[in-house]
């Protein structure tokens, strides 16, 4: 009702019921109201006086407060009682009718009551009929000039679309001419082609012709060689032979002979197949057993490929010249990776290995410049070089320059003291023009410019390069490969390079074949930059950009969408959020049908919503890694039943025994690794509800799941050991478990491991005080297949039980150690 209709009926309930005027209100403070204005007439003056002198305002402020806060269904009979309530009153007040518990902060009080309303009368003067004139013929002067605009624009509209046609008319006729041009230039080119062909051909001819002739030498000298050696075997075996027919007799007088199935039964191809698994320490040991074994290890494609990173601290010049010149012209790969004993003279021993191609002197720190000369001089068959983490210096970098021809692979990761001189040396000669695989990670000492000249000239055919951990790579590297290497490029790795922006993205777009790129800790560039690269590199499969802005916001996870990647890597953006992982699923309308690796570890942004979308919507994923999500839930894994997981990393998530019990429901036929690696709530519950679903698991990893006793590991022993489905005998699927840290297990889980698991090749005891070494010693020898062993001296078992099972199984790898205070 408005006020002033509820004012009368107020009135006119006081007038009825006889009430005489109320008192004056006391008010904290009294309103100052100014003088009306000269046009205001007498009368209405006069009416707004007697409000004020009788107080009537105030006394309709308390009522409409009263009405507004207790609103009841008859709103005149209320006012009656009220209007009667306040006639015995002294003081009125303009919350007194209202409870002290529903007072409001202010009063309700209408304007026409409380101030003198200055609108009251009002009759427009001339001036004011003189201005509402004025500004009409303003407002359609306005209106008739907004029409004489638009004319004008629609005119030069006109002129312009003239103009355009005009122009397009102009270079119709200019492509036409240059077209003419060009036809008569390319039939030019073409005869001069065909007859420079020709040309190239004879002379083909006749290197192919001196070629064979080098060759058919080489071979002829080879032959003759091996015919001697051939013949001094001969003479050898023959002077042995005559020792063995002596024999040996015992007491009785009767000769003893062993024989072996190796030595009599089978073929020659099958015994040197058979030896060609065997290490190069195996091998020796094998050439001291008999003289048939001694005729096997012979075999020169046993020593075609030599590897030696497995005896590091035993391999030294001298051994690697006893083993090698014997089969110099056999020997084709060689592995010295991490040997620090050899040096110098090994180079000059390889260098004699005239059709060696593939090197590795990764960690050799004491190969120099010379022997690199020597290596390079010598071995110009040499396809494949590694000397990662060496000492050598510009000159080495000018000797594959100058003589490096053949060179498909080089690698020189992490050599410091290389600097822009060998980056000119290496682009100005004529070696390492063939590249396939370059590897520059880690050379600080290259600016720029270093790289763009190795780039550019070694580059060109490259399809795998490696820049990782360059701070210091800028924008125009990128460029530069975008320029160089846009045709063949199908790797690209620039880990942790933080100087490169959008800019660089947007150059290696170009880039068209790459298949596989990782941007990882790059804080410049954003999802723009992304967007341009995925738009030219349409066949991309691998995107690792771990820790990189272009991850974070909507533009970058929906240029990934519509993408046909296969892996993605978007670790360590704790920015992105669950409606980043929306945009994603949203857009993915040819990701969720490829994508089958998602690495969002310690993107602890994402809630339990996000992860629910990204479990129901990409259900392709076979390998899931969400380790450290904080955000993880135990009922985000109910969306698990559509897809297909294969590895499973929920590593320090904060979830408990209804995930695994979910877990066990869902993806029971798939899962074969699963990593719960610090997930402290889990307890026994969750184990064993988890194995009697997914029984198929090969590799479990428990490590600071201190909450688990012997059940849990008795439960998995023997749910993942052998046994039967149904009516189908089950083998044994565990072949690795990590136990790190679980201080409640005992000698009971050791024991039923070992028994009902014979497949297992890997086991972590480290942190479990309470196992015995007499428990190890007796259990672990049943493991046949075991091949690492890791286990702690802050317990029971003790050096001695470490050795004897070193010498029960030689193979076994043992790493026995204390925790590190």
């Amino acid at each position: 009702m408005p006020d002033q209709f509820l004012g009368r009926a107020i009135l006119d309930l006081a007038k009825r019921a006889d009430i005489c005027p109320l008192p004056p209100i006391v008010t904290s403070k009294q309103s100052e109201h100014t003088g009306p204005p000269v046009w205001m007439s007498a009368e209405t003056l006069d009416h707004k006086k007697h409000f004020d002198r009788k107080q009537v305002a105030k006394a309709f402020e308390c009522l409409m407060t009263a009405l507004s806060i207790d609103q009841p269904a008859n709103p005149r009979a209320y006012l009656l009682e009220k209007i009667v309530e306040l006639r015995g009153t002294g003081l009125v007040y303009w919350d007194q009718l209202i409870e002290p518990s529903r007072r409001p902060e202010r009063p309700i009080r209408p304007y026409w009551l409380v101030e003198n309303d200055p609108w009251d009368d009002y009759v427009p003067t001339k001036e004011m009929i003189m201005a509402s004139n004025a500004f009409n013929v303003r407002r359609l002067l306005k209106y008739g000039l907004c029409e004489w605009q638009a004319g004008v624009e629609c005119n030069r509209l006109k002129k312009i679309l003239v103009i355009k046609r005009l122009t397009r008319a102009t270079q119709r006729r200019k492509r036409e001419v240059k077209r003419n041009m060009l036809t008569l230039w390319l039939k030019w080119t073409t005869d001069r082609n065909n007859a420079r062909r020709h040309a190239f051909a004879v002379q083909q001819k006749r290197v192919d012709r001196r070629l064979l002739h080098t060759v058919v030498a080489v071979w002829l000298r080879f032959t003759q060689e091996m015919k001697a050696q051939k013949a001094w075997l001969k003479s050898m075996a023959d002077k042995e032979d005559e020792e063995e027919q002596l024999g040996t007799t015992v007491a009785g007088g009767a000769a003893i002979s062993v024989e072996d199935p190796i030595s009599t039964d089978m073929p020659w191809d099958l015994r040197v197949h058979i030896f060609t698994f065997l290490g190069v320490v195996d091998l020796c040991r094998c050439a001291r057993t008999c003289r048939s074994w001694y005729d096997v290890v012979q075999d020169p494609t046993l020593w075609s490929a030599v590897n030696f990173s497995s005896l590091q601290q035993y391999t030294s010049d001298s051994v690697l010249e006893r083993l090698v010149s014997k089969f110099r012209p056999v020997v084709t790969n060689i592995n010295l990776q991490g040997c620090t004993l050899v040096g110098q003279p090994t180079c000059f021993t390889l260098s004699e290995c005239s059709n060696l191609q593939d090197v590795n002197l990764a960690g050799c720190l004491l190969i120099t410049d010379s022997g690199m000369k020597e290596l390079v001089q010598s071995c110009r068959s040499l396809l494949y070089l590694n000397v990662a983490c060496t000492k050598i210096t510009d000159l080495s970098l000018l000797y594959l320059a100058t003589y490096a021809m053949p060179m498909e692979c080089l690698s020189l990761a992490y050599c410091e003291d290389l600097t822009d001189a060998g980056a000119i040396s290496l682009s100005s000669g004529v070696g390492c023009r063939s590249l396939r695989h370059l590897d520059l990670s880690g050379c600080r000492r290259f600016s720029s410019e270093g790289f763009v000249h190795i780039i550019k000239a070694c580059a060109a055919g490259v399809e795998a390069l490696l820049i990782d951990n360059v701070p210091a790579l800028h924008d125009v590297v990128l460029q530069a490969i975008g320029q160089t290497c846009c045709g063949t490029i199908e790797k690209l790795s620039l880990d942790n390079c933080v100087q490169s922006s959008d800019k660089g993205l947007k150059a290696i777009a170009a880039c068209v074949d790459l298949r596989s790129f990782t941007y990882t800790h790059n804080k410049m560039s954003t999802g723009s930059g992304l967007r341009s690269l995925l738009r030219g590199a349409k066949g991309m499969n691998v995107l690792d950009i771990a820790g990189s802005r272009c991850a974070l916001g909507s533009e970058g996870l929906l240029a990934i969408g519509v993408t046909h990647i296969t892996t993605l890597d978007l670790s360590e953006n704790c920015g992105i959020r669950d409606q980043e992982v929306k945009a994603l699923c949203d857009a993915a309308s040819k990701l969720k049908g490829s994508l089958v690796a998602l690495d969002l570890a310690h993107c602890t942004g994402i809630t339990a919503v996000g992860f629910e979308m990204i479990f129901r919507r990409l259900t392709s994923l076979t390998t899931l890694v969400i380790r450290g999500c904080t955000g993880l839930e135990d009922h985000c894994f109910v969306g698990l039943d559509e897809t297909q997981l294969v590895h499973l990393d929920l590593s320090e998530c904060l979830i408990g025994d209804d995930a695994l019990f979910v877990l066990g429901q869902c993806i029971r036929e798939t899962l074969t690794d699963l990593r719960l690696d610090g997930c402290i709530a889990i307890t026994d519950y969750g184990i064993q509800s988890l194995v009697k679903g997914c029984k198929f698991l090969a590799t479990l990893h428990l490590s600071g799941c201190a909450n688990l006793s012997d059940d849990a590991v008795v439960a998995i022993a023997f749910a993942l050991g052998k046994g039967k489905i149904g009516t189908d005998e089950k083998p044994a699927t565990l072949s690795s478990l990590n136990l790190q840290g679980c201080t409640g297990l005992t000698d009971q889980s050791l024991q039923c491991i070992c028994a009902s698991n014979p497949n297992l090749q890997t086991l972590n005891l480290f942190g479990i005080t309470n196992i015995t070494g007499k428990a190890a010693e007796r259990n672990l020898a049943t493991l046949k297949r075991l091949r690492h062993l890791i286990l702690s001296d802050d317990g029971h078992i003790g050096l001695g039980s470490v050795n004897k099972l070193r010498q029960k199984h030689p193979h076994l790898d043992i790493y026995f150690d204390s925790y590190p205070l």
